[in-house]
């Protein structure tokens, strides 16, 4: 699907891939279901085996869990992001608002004026799959990071600025756009209002 451009408006709408969403959704909900039965079922039930010690037990019941609560927290996340009717980026004349989970700015519009340039980072060389973000470069990044009221996404912020060089990282990760789509798009928007 092609992001929506309203020429009157002179804005774009990009959304969230709703199928590739569902499809994330639908294999972290089996994993932390199915991960947990199995180290249950291989650990616990299993106690009369000799190699089943105490702590192989409770190491394994441990991991479940953690995969448990990790595996349920992103796909609760993510059905959320399921039933948001919002679009994860409008980019406009003015300035980029941001309603997308996949970034951890959810703090209202960045006004172009505040943008003093735009690049990418890409992620560790060593890494197979380097990731990419849009870093927007920004007058006043300690403002932004003061409104970010969630308490995780003010540390992301954070860290995104010890990385990238700005607190204001955007990921291109399951939009209906691919990365350099949207990159050309944030380019222009960002180009025409510095006319």
């Amino acid at each position: 699907m092609q992001p929506f451009i309203d020429a009157e408006k002179d804005r774009t709408e990009i959304s969230v891939n709703k199928p590739k969403q569902l499809l994330l959704f639908l294999i972290l909900v089996i994993i932390a279901l199915g991960y947990p039965a199995v180290m249950v079922r291989a650990y616990i039930v299993d106690e009369n085996s000799p190699e089943t010690t105490f702590f192989v037990a409770l190491g394994g019941f441990l991991l479940a869990f953690g995969v448990l609560i990790f595996c349920g927290y992103c796909a609760v996340i993510i059905f959320f992001q399921l039933l948001n009717d919002k679009p994860a980026f409008v980019i406009s004349k003015t300035g980029l608002t941001v309603n997308f989970a996949g970034t951890a700015i959810g703090i209202g519009e960045i006004p172009w004026l505040d943008v003093t340039n735009i690049t990418v980072y890409k992620g560790h060389e060593l890494r197979k799959a380097r990731p990419k973000w849009i870093c927007l470069i920004v007058h006043n990044p300690d403002d932004y990071i003061g409104k970010q009221s969630d308490e995780k996404q003010r540390l992301e912020m954070i860290r995104s600025f010890e990385v990238c060089g700005t607190s204001i990282a955007i990921s291109g990760t399951g939009l209906n756009v691919s990365f350099d789509e949207l990159l050309k798009i944030v380019n222009e928007y960002y180009a025409m209002s510095r006319q």
